[in-house]
């Protein structure tokens, strides 16, 4: 019965619904689109790692506070724009409560005559997911005015500013948030969709760690990339997807391209160097990290691969890297165009060792800028910009 009604709602391009539908029922009630993104082992399973992971947000580190005057100023919403867990996508909707809780925590106001932006706290993911337009919360932004003041975070893979970075756009997403052109959107789709000078590209918040530590360990493979090109039940992505060009990477004993790790593989991985999960095993036991695009253009194994010390190879044309004017990512990232990847291995392999020492020192000392206290200093100084372009 349950097959039945995933078939049922693919046949109707129904994807999201036939997503979540598959996560709540075929995989016992496991929080939407959890081992999609991120395959944890035993030793950290879905619901108590999901806590673990909240807990670190809610524990807010009023450090983070600091070099700002920022004020905002948080709309108190109806009840039911207050969405549980189990409607969002885990990971990815961390990014928003994360800024959340720095608007309520750290430039709150409580006067909006003092306020420099309002914040709507909605998590349009949760409404994109499940094909729903939440348009009605208009009617309870009563200081919205001609003013582009109003913010708003988006963490899918869609932002809903334009459909042609997205793979099947028109299948997942039925329509665009047209009365979202007046705010400020807050987005981990960070292309030239956005509006410049406006919207902001943001970094995964799940992705940053408090404590960055450069692992100094041998590594067995020169580049690897572990995931997946299809996420059922959605639409397969095309053959001319830069995922599906990775399989026609040469095959050698220094390179991994695959979709899942064997016990034997994961075993031989976590003796050299060990790890919470498959991608980290991974990304720590490789030189350089594949970073390509997925259904969206933005990746979070760009952010992983600097947060394990390895060297992050984007292969995602229209992304523009988030923060850029703050983080020197040419020191430490390597981006290839997605039409040159059949030169990858050549380029890679012909890199001179000094070369790749660069990168990893460079590595190792821009850590520190991807931790939750430089992610909203970034965040803050980005709106103080538009603070002064808005008047």
């Amino acid at each position: 019965m349950k097959n039945i009604v995933i078939i049922i709602l693919k046949k109707l391009r129904l994807y999201s619904l036939a997503r979540s539908v598959y996560d709540h029922l075929l995989r016992g009630q496991l929080l939407p689109g959890w081992r999609s993104i991120q395959p944890w082992g035993k030793h950290a399973r879905n619901r108590k790692e999901r806590t673990r992971r909240m807990r670190a947000i809610l524990s807010f580190d009023f450090e983070e506070c600091m070099n700002t005057n920022l004020k905002v100023f948080t709309y108190k919403l109806p009840r039911k724009y207050r969405l549980t867990q189990t409607d969002e996508v885990a990971l990815v909707s961390d990014t928003y409560h994360a800024i959340k809780n720095y608007f309520e925590k750290c430039v709150a106001t409580d006067s909006p005559d003092e306020a420099d932006f309002f914040f709507v706290p909605i998590n349009l993911y949760a409404y994109q997911e499940r094909n729903e337009n939440p348009k009605e919360v208009l009617r309870y932004l009563k200081y919205l005015g001609k003013k582009k003041n109003h913010i708003i975070v988006s963490v899918a893979d869609f932002p809903n500013r334009s459909r042609k970075n997205y793979y099947w756009a028109n299948s997942l997403y039925s329509e665009l948030y047209n009365w979202l052109d007046d705010f400020i959107l807050l987005a981990l789709e960070s292309t030239d969709d956005l509006i410049p000078d406006q919207d902001i590209g943001i970094i995964p918040y799940n992705t940053l760690e408090r404590n960055p530590n450069f692992n100094t360990n041998s590594r067995i493979y020169l580049y690897s990339f572990l995931g997946a090109s299809n996420y059922y039940p959605l639409p397969a992505l095309p053959s001319s997807h830069i995922r599906n060009k990775l399989r026609y990477l040469p095959h050698s004993e220094d390179v991994y391209i695959g979709t899942k790790l064997s016990d034997e593989l994961r075993s031989r991985l976590y003796k050299n160097f060990p790890a919470l999960s498959d991608y980290e095993l991974m990304s720590t036991n490789s030189v350089f990290t594949l970073c390509p695009a997925g259904y969206g253009r933005w990746t979070h194994r760009f952010f992983q691969a600097i947060a394990w010390g390895s060297i992050p190879v984007l292969l995602s044309d229209n992304y523009i890297k988030p923060f850029k004017d703050f983080i020197p990512y040419d020191d430490f990232s390597v981006t290839i165009e997605e039409r040159h990847i059949g030169e990858l291995d050549k380029t890679l392999r012909s890199m001179p060792e000094e070369k790749i020492s660069q990168y990893q020192e460079q590595l190792r000392i821009n850590q520190n800028l991807f931790t939750p206290k430089m992610f909203f200093s970034f965040l803050g100084k980005s709106l103080e910009d538009r603070r002064i372009q808005t008047g």
